[in-house]
């Protein structure tokens, strides 16, 4: 007991200290959360905006695509017609030279 009320200066002191430097290593602590969860949450924002522009960019290429395909696809239509209308004419052709062929007389002269 002795020891206590005659050191009682020094010891008050060191709690002191002590509750001071408990007290800034738990701030430390804090400020190193608080900073990791600032980077944490730049990486997630970063890394959305990144998904974000990969799907932008899929779904425009897929529509870039699609639109090809629509184009390509009435241009086989418009050819299919063409081919249509062509057989349409060699066959009109084939039936005149055929009338023709058959109502002109050939002479032989000697």
């Amino acid at each position: 007991m002795e020891f206590i009320t005659k050191n009682l200066k020094w010891i008050t002191i060191i709690f002191i200290f002590l509750f001071l430097f408990k007290t800034c290593e738990s701030c430390n602590r804090n400020s190193k959360i608080k900073s990791q969860a600032k980077q944490l949450t730049a990486l997630c924002d970063s890394t959305t905006n990144a998904k974000d522009s990969v799907i932008n960019l899929l779904f425009k290429d897929n529509q870039v695509k699609a639109y090809l395909i629509k184009d390509l696809y009435t241009e086989l239509k418009i050819a299919g017609i063409k081919i249509d209308e062509a057989e349409k004419r060699n066959d009109a052709i084939k039936e005149t030279v055929k009338n023709i062929r058959t109502n002109t007389t050939i002479e032989i002269k000697k």
